[in-house]
């Protein structure tokens, strides 16, 4: 059985649990050091402490390490943050990306506040072969689903984050078909740029009711909240019970 190199961010728990129900071995867990999340990262070290799986917090250099010092077959990332280049990639026999949207569209990084601005009837995710280019390489898996009008960036990202590691295993499966033959991307798509703040997310009294409840909805409450302000006030704002911009997970400020 291929042993299996999974990277990404705190939520990979279940990640694992698919995988390995799916008879498939994860050798070793890497987390990037700026994608740890503090509850997800307990219960992942109790599950991996529990199954005999290797965990590591670190960056690009740290997998380079590890892609150089494991006999390791598969490499998976699903929120992985860093570039991963050639020289890495080619160190395994498959390197596949778990990836927030229907590429060719939305490359880049966490895209799913742009759909909703660009009032995208549909979200999905990818599951592709990683190239030196980002979130280019020949797709295996694709799964769609529509866009509700509550839905916020945030429950979009529930609902990938839950069909992610089934689409993961069912690229895997797929990959050992004699007949399998993965689907190029023919265009350029679309690119997202990576948010550093949350000034897109800025209500004004001069838009309509429809347009801030979009840009509420678009917002990515608790780093990148919607906000208005008001004599010299800011009042962040999100759909209940979407509460994740309010500490401690209570249903007000």
């Amino acid at each position: 059985m291929a042993r299996t190199l999974l990277v990404g961010n705190s939520y990979l728990l279940k990640y694992c649990i698919a995988l390995n129900t799916a008879g498939h071995t994860v050798d070793t867990i890497l987390i990037a050091r700026t994608r740890l999340q503090t509850p997800e990262i307990v219960k992942l070290l109790e599950y991996v402490q529990e199954v005999g799986i290797a965990l590591y917090v670190g960056d690009g250099k740290d997998l380079e390490c590890l892609a150089n010092k494991k006999d390791i077959d598969v490499l998976v990332s699903a929120g992985w943050p860093f570039i991963i280049p050639d020289s890495i990639l080619n160190s395994f026999s498959s390197a596949l990306n778990v990836h927030p949207s229907l590429l060719p569209e939305y490359k880049g990084h966490l895209a799913l506040w742009k759909m909703i601005l660009d009032e995208r009837d549909e979200a999905g995710l990818t599951v592709h072969f990683m190239t030196h280019e980002i979130d280019s390489g020949p797709i295996i898996v694709q799964e769609r689903w529509p866009i509700e009008p509550f839905d916020t960036s945030n429950t979009l990202l529930a609902k990938f984050q839950q069909r992610g590691p089934a689409a993961l295993v069912k690229a895997l499966k797929i990959l050992k078909s004699s007949d399998f033959q993965p689907k190029q991307q023919t265009s350029s798509g679309s690119y997202c740029r990576t948010l550093t703040d949350n000034s897109i997310f800025q209500l004004s009294l001069e838009s309509t009711l429809q347009e801030n409840l979009r840009v509420i909805r678009a917002s990515m409450p608790p780093q990148f909240p919607a906000y208005i302000r008001h004599e010299g006030q800011t009042m962040n704002i999100a759909i209940w019970p979407d509460t994740s911009c309010f500490p401690n997970g209570s249903k007000t400020p």
